[in-house]
């Protein structure tokens, strides 16, 4: 049985990405990078929906990585 804080499985990737959008879009959202033995690369605040995009498009590990999302609850955000 695999513990809650295992390492996930993934082939080839270096990178996990979490990011938690706000509830509403006024409001800033987070996202964290950890490298593949769980340790912190990035924790940061995202402001606007604009940021979040760039972020994705231009994080150079991005490719390489496993990205999880928090959806928010409002549709607008969707």
């Amino acid at each position: 049985m695999n513990k809650y804080f295992s390492k996930p499985k993934f082939k080839n990737k270096k990178l996990y990405i979490g990011i938690s959008f706000s509830s509403i879009s006024s409001n800033e959202s987070a996202v964290a990078v950890l490298d593949d033995n769980l340790n912190i690369i990035l924790l940061d605040k995202l402001y606007t929906m604009h940021d979040i995009d760039h972020f994705l498009k231009n994080y150079q590990g991005a490719k390489n990585a496993v990205i999880g999302i928090s959806m928010a609850k409002n549709e607008t955000m969707i």
